[in-house]
């Protein structure tokens, strides 16, 4: 019935034809029914035999000649089996070939082997980092510079390899992305052997082949995989050389017969299968029961393991301690060593110094500083440094520098007698002995003083031979030298050295040492810093992390690194063994230093004070370990690499750090016996072999003050030397110890071992211990003694009023002055007189200024970066303004919880904060979350770098679970999927269930830590745009970058002084002020809203769009503060888009397009960014930095031999520009004058990022006529521009011309501020230009400039760089102080031929900065210079009437700028938002169109507005009547309508009179002015009438029967004339005596005054006609500019 039924549905097309249907019956079909199934019959299946034997090692892979055709031979039916392909393994070729031929996306045999990545790169410097980076990766031990070196020599030819990082992870991609379901990586290797007996190594080959040459999309099914499969197997075959047969599937059946067989991909597939179902049901079956299928099934076993492990660790623990056992944990690493070698940058800084700074002055007041200082330089001295000390030197002789000459020929005389002498250590010594004393307040001091009756340079050398108590020579008690075995006295001769060191030095030029123990203070330490001074390369150990002894260790080179010397710093743990032996072998292997040590000097040690016999524990084991055990470890392991190397004649000299304390002091555990012990190796020597390598020298180290050792005990050193002992300071011990070292004293050391005693005699002292209780004593009751005294004394000043009060020493704690920051204003006297001749040269208006600037940045404003950046640290207002941004606290002036308060309170509790307690509250927060630092979430939009997120696409194996949707998202499913999505309506709703079938693909969101961008310079944590007054609604609205520059924009108006920023509409035309803000990205988080979200399906805002272009941020900005009319220009630089912004609107205020401008940068911080950085190699890898131990703060090293990319940053960088004339007449600060500036391209390549020189160009000239270079050609009086400079052809160039038009020369350049990104490439390349241009130009050799890079601090924010770049440089104009670039722990050798610059470490007070020049780079062929000169040349070309005048005016809006910054940062208000324009709708076309249109202030409010009043033309003055005429109001009183029509009435017909009725009559030449009178009242106010009234006009009005009208109608008059003039107005409060109406017979006449004169003939007039016409309570005046060029008669 049932075979019936389908028979019908098939006939009636119900089913398909094809369906495969299986009828069973119980009767007939039970075996199968039950799952039960015959054993399968046994087929003999003769094996093939290969006979060829196994290659031992992989075959050498043949030339592509060998074989041209694809080797694959298609298998004859019924052929027996073929043999399986010998499996080679992987060799490095193929590795190197697959991953460049995937880069360069070319098949993987068009990839020659025998080119380098840099010649199949082409020049794409970009891709050559990817493909190296790769590499890097991929292989360990690359060579040197792997991009220059051909790829069949990357990796030796005879390596095996399994996969790396890179293709083990590109193949997983290429499975996971590109195959269809199920088809897996062990799928593809099962196929591959089974089609084409390849085995897995072979397998692997192929697919290297496939992920050059990955599929478009992913294969939709298994038969196209398996082609795609059969034909790179094919490929690989060619290049291979070997021939692919299919193997069969079939065997023959012999009697002519056959008989059918299982294919097996067939049978495995239904045995996969079946197991999957097995599992589906076992894991339903544990589900029931409960069953936990993870937990282990040997877990009992696992638990007695760990039982087993932890027993045995409780008993080491038990034994040793945790403390020992966490002490000799190994802590060396090569890669967090640190190198110090660049003495020669050190004595440029110091010789640059001493001419432009202020080091001169110090060194003229201190004789031991000058003579350490021309020790240092004759220390470093080489043909550049003298040649830069007389060329300095020559230039001081034309300046005249007070004291400095006589430096100078000293310094030059200390250069030039040892330049080819080496260095020499000259210690100078000081003889001091111990004092102690106890203060009247109870308190013990310790303190050095001079001995009596020794002094000069060999006065230690007295104190050492001195007579003892008893008169007789005490110098062998106090220090002597004996040869160990034959005990021969070498005393005397080491006295002699002792005093020859001291008076010549000592020279240790070419020595290798290694010294442990040399902490800050040590003995070892000082040590270090002879040896330095002496010219060695010392390997110094420090037992904690690198970066918080490294700042110690660089001071200390930089001070007393000689040329030659070098400091290597390592952290290193002497308690190990491992240490011991990984130490050693990195100085003597080939790969590491490849260096014989000449001296090892083992001094780390350990306090073990407080501890007697009774007490000791595992932590004087411990130290007796450092001390002993494992110095014994490192000089065997010194021995073993001498041996191996075969060096026999050339003994490592070993000072032993002995003691004459053998128990003498007691209580210090086992340091007598490390000390002991340390002593046999002296009788070792010859019990034992090893004299040949090492040469022993013992070293009794007697008392030494100062030592962390010694440290509790210096309060009885006195006591001590009482008693006939010398006690040493911690520079007599380092000299005693170097002075060993000295040649004549290894030679000894050599021969035989020697026994040093620097005791000072203290062995010989009996009863020590009792010796020092007593003293102890004695001074801690003294102490009492003197505690007890001032507590009476207390007490009886308080009983009784008739004893003084004591004197208060507590310093009283000081309020913070919140301040802008202007900049000084020039003595005219000293600074403005002696440049006179520049009145004659410049005209301000032809002069672009900086009056204002500002930034948001990682160290939050400009004023907080410069103080991190000049100073290291905050002030006190600093910490304040910091914590104010950070939201710790927040300003209060009212009621609170303890009564009215005014000041600071902590944000979150309102605890009252002193302004000097927030550093001590808030210090470490704000260190720890500003500048540079890890990614926080919170400040990236939510981005967490350690769980950075991507799509894994994967195709499903199985059915998923149904999950229920709207209809029309599983109408959406099935769109996208397709047959791969089922989907079943249910019933009564609009939902569905929808299930994804197997087949589908679908992507998995995945976390992987992205380490290499988790560092970058953020705001400071906190910061929010609602701080600066934002209104809450458009926070969520603006991208980020458009907050930052809104909040920047700001502030910046606030350092012009301009508090409200329409009053610049007071002084010029709205269309006049540019806003040139560009970005090298935009908005990034709008832009990946609108990007990812959307594809995410995730809500956003519906107007995304418009914030992810470029220009909205200028939109914002314009519409927010402004409101103005001019140009909005968005320069892209990339990272040159700052210097490219800067450079737009010079070119804008110079060819008067504008008069003010504000430019700047800013970008964000993303993710997405980042991850791009860093695939370009462009960024500091992160996780390669901590391995070297560098902390964040650290990883931005501009110019350091060890830099390895910038740090990202983000932020906002602005400057207000104005024409010089501009800020005169308004008063505003100048902070320098833009003098030029540049933009440039660069040469034909392949690479965008790459670093170019097109930027020379700005130095282009001819040679045959440039300038003369030792002064500027500026010498004419006519005024120049320099614009008109730069248009001067050939000859002069622009760089050149942009100081020549101040009076300087290329060598008054002084400043430098780079680019310094810390990537390898530019900070060569940048260096190289600047020295180019310099020496094109004809900059004098030996005169560096002073290099800043300011990205050491703040990290690198592309767009705003050159923004923050000049920032800094107009702060170092006006503080004179040269910031240090501190991550330069060592300045790379490489710049050392960059003779023009020096790189200062440390900061420099300089005399004066005259002109700077300022350089940038950007992606994409972007270079561009800006040349900056320092304002006083600018005030150099006033009067000194105007200066005085323009200095009142300036110091008075800076006072007024200050409190009103700092009231609007206490009010969280400095962002004032415009809420509507400031004038009326039907105003706006005339005021955009009329050029003179100026805004007014109100006086009572302070407001801004475009007075409607304020009319200027004939035609719309007409209308204006016209409507007053008709009744209209304008802004006048309801009752007053009558009144004004009958004054515009006669003013009309007035006007019609006088232009004959038309309206084109110069339409300049009119100005109109309307007074209410019942508003008047200024008449009443005398400073209101002595300022604005002449004597005859007041003598007029107080003749007059009505005051009020007379002076009502002079002022209407006056203001009416003003604007006829068209001249700007100095403010609602300007006086406008110079304006003087003259009462005539037929109507008022006017008379100009001083600045009104020039004002009219400038406008071209030759009379002004003047009209009053009165009406009920209301008077208007109408002034008309007759034009001419006849004899004015307004001056009469």
């Amino acid at each position: 019935m049932g075979q019936k039924t389908i028979k019908r549905k098939i006939q009636s097309a119900e089913r398909p034809a094809e369906a495969d249907v299986a009828f069973l019956a119980s009767t007939q079909h039970s075996k199968d029914l039950c799952y039960e199934y015959d054993a399968p019959e046994e087929v003999a299946v003769e094996e093939p035999v290969d006979e060829t034997p196994a290659p031992e090692t992989a075959p050498e892979r043949p030339p592509l000649s060998r074989a041209k055709t694809a080797a694959v031979k298609p298998q004859e039916t019924a052929a027996p089996t073929t043999a399986t392909i010998a499996d080679v393994p992987l060799s490095a070729e193929e590795i190197v070939r697959a991953l460049v031929a995937r880069k360069l996306k070319k098949p993987i045999l068009s990839i020659p082997t025998s080119k380098s990545v840099k010649e199949l790169c082409n020049g794409k410097s970009t891709l050559q980092n990817e493909i190296v980076g790769d590499f890097h990766s991929e292989f360990t031990n690359l060579p040197d510079r792997p991009e220059d070196i051909p790829l069949k020599e990357l990796v030796p030819a005879s390596q095996s390899l399994m996969l790396g990082r890179v293709s083990s992870a590109l193949l997983s991609k290429l499975v996971s992305s590109k195959m269809p379901a199920r088809f897996n990586a062990d799928a593809i290797g099962k196929y591959l052997a089974s089609k084409w007996g390849l085995g897995p190594l072979r397998s692997v080959a192929v697919m290297l082949f496939a992920i050059a040459a990955e599929p478009e999309a992913r294969l939709g099914s298994v038969a196209a995989a398996e082609k795609y499969l059969d034909d790179t197997a094919a490929k690989y075959a060619e290049w291979a050389g070997i021939t692919l047969q299919e193997r069969s599937t079939q065997s023959s059946a012999g009697g002519g017969g056959s008989s059918g067989t299982v294919d097996p991909t067939v049978l495995a597939e239904l045995t996969k299968t079946n197991t999957r179902l097995a599992k589906r049901q076992f894991q339903a079956l544990a589900e029931y029961l409960q069953v936990d299928l993870m937990k282990p099934s040997s877990e009992q076993e696992s638990e007695a393991l760990a039982v087993e492990l932890q027993q045995k660790l409780d008993a080491w623990t038990a034994e040793f301690s945790e403390e020992f056992l966490a002490g000799v944990a190994p802590t060396f690493s090569e890669k967090k060593s640190r190198r110090y070698n660049a003495w020669w940058n050190a004595a440029r800084q110091d010789v640059l110094a001493l001419f432009s700074g202020n080091l001169q002055e110090d060194l003229s007041r201190d004789a031991a500083a000058l003579e350490a200082f021309l020790d240092r330089l004759s220390n470093r001295a080489g043909e550049s440094l003298l040649a830069m000390t007389r060329s300095l030197s020559r230039r001081n002789q034309a300046n005249a520098i007070p004291g400095l000459t006589d430096i100078a020929r000293r310094a030059e005389k200390a250069i030039s007698s040892c330049i080819d002498r080496p260095a020499t250590a000259k210690v100078h010594l000081p003889a001091t002995r111990p004092r102690t004393t106890v203060s009247d307040e109870g308190d013990i001091k310790f303190n050095e003083v001079p001995r009596p009756d020794v002094s000069g340079h060999a006065a230690y050398a007295d104190v050492l031979q001195a007579k003892d108590l008893n008169g007789h020579p005490a110098a062998a008690r106090f220090v002597s030298l004996k040869s160990a075995h034959s005990h021969t006295d070498l005393t005397n001769g080491m006295l002699d050295r002792i005093r020859t060191a001291l008076d010549s030095g000592m020279s240790f030029a070419g020595k290798n040492i290694l010294i442990t123990g040399a902490g800050q203070g040590s003995i070892g330490a000082e040590v270090v810093r002879i040896l330095l001074t002496g010219g060695a390369r010392v390997i110094v150990t420090t037992s904690r992390e690198p970066s918080s002894t490294a700042k110690y260790f660089q001071q200390m080179y930089e001070e007393s690194g000689a040329k030659g010397s070098e400091l290597i710093l390592t952290r290193f743990n002497q308690a190990s063994a491992k240490d011991c032996e990984n130490l050693v072998d990195h100085i003597y292997d080939s790969s590491g230093l490849d260096r014989d040590l000449d001296a090892v000097l083992p001094f780390a040690a350990a306090p073990e004070g407080g501890t007697e016999i009774q007490d000791v524990g595992a932590k004087n084991e411990l130290v007796h370990r450092l001390m002993l055990a494992s110095v014994f470890r490192m000089l065997g392991r010194v021995i073993k690499n001498k041996r191996d190397r075969s060096i026999d004649c050339h003994p490592t000299q070993v000072l032993l750090p002995l003691s004459p304390n053998h128990g003498t002091f007691g209580g210090d555990g086992m340091y007598a016996e490390s000390k002991l012990g340390l002593e046999s190796l002296v009788n070792r020597v010859q019990s034992e072999s090893w004299s040949d390598e090492l040469a022993i020298c013992g070293v009794k180290i007697g008392w030494t003050r100062g030592t962390g050792l010694m440290n509790a005990n210096d309060i009885v050193a006195e006591a001590i030397e009482d008693h006939g002992v010398l006690t040493f300071s911690v520079q007599e011990m380092a000299f005693n110890i170097a002075m060993l070292m000295t040649p004549e004293l290894v030679d000894l050391c050599e021969n035989a071992p020697l026994m040093a005693d620097f005791g000072g005699g203290l062995s010989a002292l009996e009863d020590c211990a009792k010796i020092l209780s007593a003293a102890r004593t004695e001074i801690n009751t003294a102490a009492d003694v003197a505690r007890a005294v001032k507590a009476e004394d207390d007490l009886e000043r308080a009983a009784s009023r008739t004893l003084p009060a004591p004197s208060s020493t507590s310093p009283v704690a000081k309020k913070s002055m919140l301040r802008i920051g202007f900049p000084r204003l020039p003595d005219f006297e000293l600074e403005l007189s002696p440049l006179e001749h520049l009145r004659d040269i410049k005209d301000p208006s032809e002069t672009v200024v900086v009056v204002g600037f500002s930034e948001l940045g990682p160290w939050g404003s400009a004023r907080l970066r410069w103080e991190i950046e000049s100073k290291g640290d905050f002030s006190q207002v600093g910490y304040m303004e910091m914590a104010w941004m950070m939201d710790l606290i927040k300003h209060v002036d009212g009621p609170t919880k303890n009564g009215y308060y005014v000041g600071w309170v902590d944000s979150k509790t309102g605890e009252s904060v002193h302004d000097a307690e927030i550093e001590a509250r808030y210090g470490e927060v704000i260190r720890k979350h500003s500048g540079i630092r890890f990614v926080d979430p919170e400040g990236s939009a939510g981005y967490d770098p350690s769980k950075k997120e991507y799509l894994h696409e994967v195709a499903v194996e199985e059915d998923l679970p149904e999950f229920e949707a709207s209809s029309a998202t599983a109408e959406a499913f099935r769109l996208r999927h397709g047959t791969n999505v089922s989907i079943s309506p249910i019933e009564g709703t609009e939902n569905c269930r929808v299930q994804v079938k197997r087949g589908a693909s679908i992507k998995i969101p995945k976390s992987v830590p992205f380490t290499w961008g988790s560092v970058a310079g953020q705001l400071p944590k906190g910061w929010s745009p609602k701080k600066y007054g934002i209104p809450e609604d458009l926070i969520p609205q603006l991208d980020p970058v458009s907050l930052y520059t809104i909040c920047c924009v700001a502030e910046a108006f606030y350092s012009a002084g301009i508090t409200d920023p329409l009053e610049i509409f007071k002084y010029i035309h709205l269309s006049e002020i540019g806003n040139f803000l560009g970005s090298s990205m935009g908005g990034a988080l709008k832009t990946r809203q609108m990007y990812r979200d959307i594809y995410l399906d995730k809500d956003i805002q519906s107007d995304v769009l418009q914030e992810t272009y470029l220009n909205t941020t200028g939109a914002w900005v314009n519409m927010l503060l402004l409101g103005s009319t001019g140009p909005i220009k968005t320069p892209m630089g990339a990272c040159a888009t700052g210097v490219e912004s800067i450079d737009s609107a010079f070119e804008s205020i110079m060819s008067d397009k504008t008069r003010m401008c504000i430019v700047g940068g800013f970008d964000d911080f993303h993710e997405d960014e980042s991850y791009g950085f860093s695939t370009m190699k462009a960024t500091v890898n992160v996780e390669e930095e901590l391995a070297k131990g560098r902390l964040p703060s650290e990883m931005s090293r501009p110019t350091a031999e060890s830099r390895s990319g910038f740090v990202e940053a983000h932020g906002c960088g602005v400057q207000i520009l104005c024409r010089g004339d501009v800020a005169l007449e308004m008063g505003l600060p100048v902070y320098g004058i833009i003098a030029g500036s540049t933009m440039a391209a660069d040469k034909v390549g392949r690479s965008v990022p790459a670093p170019g020189q097109g930027i020379l160009t700005f130095a282009r000239e001819t040679g045959q006529a440039q300038l003369d270079k030792s002064s500027p050609s500026t010498n004419t009086t006519s005024r120049t521009s320099s614009v008109s400079l730069a248009r001067r052809g050939a000859t002069v160039s622009p760089l050149r011309a942009s100081l020549d038009a101040w009076g300087l020369t290329i060598d008054d350049l002084d400043v430098a501020s780079l680019h310094g990104t810390s990537t390898k490439a530019n900070d060569l390349n940048e260096p190289e230009v600047i020295c180019k241009q310099m020496d094109h130009l004809g900059r004098t050799p030996g005169r560096p400039l002073w290099a800043i890079c300011q990205k050491s601090v703040t990290g690198h924010p592309k767009a705003p760089a050159a923004a923050w770049m000049l920032n800094g440089c107009l702060q170092v104009m006006d503080s004179r102080t040269i910031p240090a670039n501190r991550n330069a722990d060592n300045v790379d050798p490489a710049l050392q031929t960059a003779t023009h610059l020096c790189f200062p470490t440390r900061p420099v007070r300089v005399q004066d900065v005259r002109a700077f020049i300022l350089t940038s780079f950007g992606f994409g062929q972007k270079g561009g210079q800006v040349v900056g000169v320092a304002p006083k040349y600018f005030f150099a070309t006033l009067d000194e009437e105007v200066y005085k005048d323009y200095s009142v005016r300036v110091t008075k809006r800076s006072k007024t700028a200050d409190r009103a910054y700092a009231k609007a940062l206490m009010s969280n208000a400095i962002v004032k938002v415009q809420d509507h324009s400031p004038y009326e709708q039907e105003d706006q076309s005339r005021i955009f169109m009329d050029p003179l249109s100026r805004i007014t202030e109100d006086a009572e409010t302070g407001s801004y507005h475009f007075d409607t009043k304020d009319i200027r033309n004939v035609a719309d003055v007409k209308a204006r009547l016209t409507r007053l005429v008709r009744g209209e109001r304008l802004n006048a009183r309801p009752d007053a309508a009558s009144g004004l029509a009958q004054a515009a009435r006669s003013a009309q017909a007035w006007i019609e009179k006088q232009t004959g009725g038309r309206s084109s009559v110069d339409t300049s030449t009119v100005g109109i002015d309307l007074v209410d009178l019942s508003a008047f009242s200024a008449h009443e106010n005398e400073t209101f009438i002595e300022r604005n009234f002449t004597e005859q006009e007041k003598a007029f009005a107080k003749q007059s029967l009505d005051q009020k009208m007379a002076f009502a109608s002079r002022w209407a008059a006056k203001e009416a004339v003003f604007k006829c003039l068209h001249t700007q107005t100095k403010g609602a409060g300007a006086a406008m005596k110079d304006i003087e109406i003259v009462k005539s017979d037929n109507a008022p006449k006017v008379k100009l005054h001083n600045d009104c004169i020039k004002a009219g003939r400038k406008a071209g007039l030759e009379d002004i006609q003047l009209s009053i016409s009165h009406g009920e309570d209301c008077l208007i005046a109408v002034a008309i500019g007759i034009a001419g060029n006849g004899p004015a008669k307004y001056t009469l």
